[in-house]
């Protein structure tokens, strides 16, 4: 679907997120026998068993990250070249946490409070410690709420504050992974050609000229936007051409 509705190269699909974090077994065979090279399921707390926060890892040997439940299996066999990034949680300022997700946290916190948040939590777990990498994940709710404009501003606030410090970057995840393959100082790092901001391509079509599909799916109203002709069926998992 990727591929075909929003022009996203077969080879450019380098990582996955299961819905709402529950991941299985089964699941990483898939990301595994299909070349995936990461997955971003995993939530974790910053500290357990007296361990900083954890950096990400391959799965060629069996994980020491603790397994949320019992009902969320965690992988036991071996994923060679397989990289797990640890969806480190979000933690409360009296140690509790908060939630895997930013917008699992207290929805209502103002701009000040949602700054605050993102700040203590950089520093207490990640840039005053092992500097492992710190994950801002959230769904777009996050901005959508009744608080989404605070939100907002908190995240352009955060964001602004890290990179000025002169030692931070702002990363995708297979970038995160072409450091740990190859370490770089911070001189070394900003020449390191993975993270370097590539070149935007032309975009396939506008707002004028974009096609909106609509389609009632199971009983309800759904639209889907893009740049290719309109299926004749809405796309899912087992119809991914909408044909």
């Amino acid at each position: 679907m990727f591929y075909r509705f929003a022009n996203i190269p077969y080879e450019e699909v380098a990582g996955f997120r299961a819905p709402d974090l529950m991941f299985t077994e089964n699941m990483f065979k898939v990301l595994y026998t299909s070349n995936f090279t990461y997955d971003l399921s995993w939530p974790v707390n910053p500290n357990f068993d007296g361990l900083d926060t954890m950096y990400p890892y391959t799965l060629d040997y069996l994980s020491t990250e603790p397994c949320p439940t019992q009902e969320e299996p965690c992988p036991k066999l071996s994923y060679p070249g397989v990289w797990e990034i640890p969806n480190v949680n979000i933690m409360n300022k009296d140690g509790t946490t908060c939630a895997s997700m930013l917008d699992g946290c207290d929805p209502l916190g103002n701009a000040t409070a949602w700054y605050d948040r993102l700040v203590d939590n950089f520093h207490q777990y990640h840039y005053d410690t092992n500097r492992a990498p710190f994950g801002m994940h959230m769904h777009v709710t996050f901005f959508l709420s009744a608080k989404g404009s605070d939100h907002m501003i908190a995240a352009k606030k955060f964001l602004k504050y890290a990179e000025d410090l002169g030692d931070v970057w702002i990363l995708t995840p297979s970038q995160v992974i072409a450091w740990m393959k190859d370490p770089q100082n911070i001189e070394q790092a900003k020449s390191f050609v993975p993270w370097q901001c590539p070149e935007r391509p032309k975009p396939r079509c506008d707002s004028s000229t974009v096609n909106g599909c609509h389609y009632t799916v199971k009983g309800e109203q759904v639209y889907m936007f893009t740049c290719t002709k309109c299926p004749p069926h809405y796309p899912t998992p087992t119809n991914p051409d909408g044909n």
